[in-house]
């Protein structure tokens, strides 16, 4: 199309920094109790799969995993972004999150994500789930 603007060749350092922010506006939302916000940063095929439990789907049941969390004590999640693999299409984000019930450490749990890359708005991050990678457009 005459005039518009060449795609942007992507790049794996924004896309991380894209991640980490997404990172920090999940954990904010949990922090402050958010769990419906919490279920937002999850696309309608999203996932959470933790260990030990049958795998959500669905934003009402991620909503349901992150209150039962809440209502167990866990009142903060800090989640510590390692590494960054992929492409455009895909993309694997590999962490630590550090779970806290009130100021004291209580978990400590590697995690992955698995970004796909998809067209409209993007969503934040989760930890132990499938999640949509939109890049800031």
């Amino acid at each position: 199309m005459k005039g518009s603007s060449p795609t942007p060749a992507f790049d794996l350092a924004t896309a991380k920094a894209e991640i980490e922010a997404a990172n920090k506006e999940f954990m904010a939302l949990y922090a402050a109790g958010d769990t419906l916000g919490v279920a937002n940063c999850y696309t309608v095929d999203g996932k959470v799969m933790n260990a030990g439990a049958p795998s959500v789907s669905g934003k009402e049941n991620i909503a349901s995993v992150f209150a039962g969390l809440i209502k167990s004590g866990i009142t903060k999640a800090d989640l510590s972004l390692e590494n960054v693999y992929g492409s455009e299409d895909l993309l694997v984000e590999e962490g630590v999150a550090i779970l806290y019930a009130g100021d004291k450490a209580v978990a400590e749990e590697k995690y992955i994500v698995v970004w796909k890359k998809k067209m409209g708005n993007g969503n934040c991050s989760g930890t132990s789930s499938i999640q949509i990678y939109q890049p800031n457009s």
